[in-house]
């Protein structure tokens, strides 16, 4: 909030008015997760073999 001379409700505003991750995933043509114990270069070859 310094750095950006924001008030904590300017900050909370901003916050609340971004999308939920759904709606971004809704949006995305590819989307990677990283919450599970697959390889990550495998889901990026994969994804770059699609472009």
């Amino acid at each position: 909030m310094k750095r950006d001379s924001m008030t904590e409700e300017q900050v909370r505003a901003r916050i609340n008015n971004q999308g939920s991750d759904e709606k971004k995933i809704d949006f995305a043509d590819f989307v990677i997760r990283t919450d599970d114990n697959q390889d990550l270069k495998k889901k990026l070859k994969k994804i770059l073999a699609q472009l």
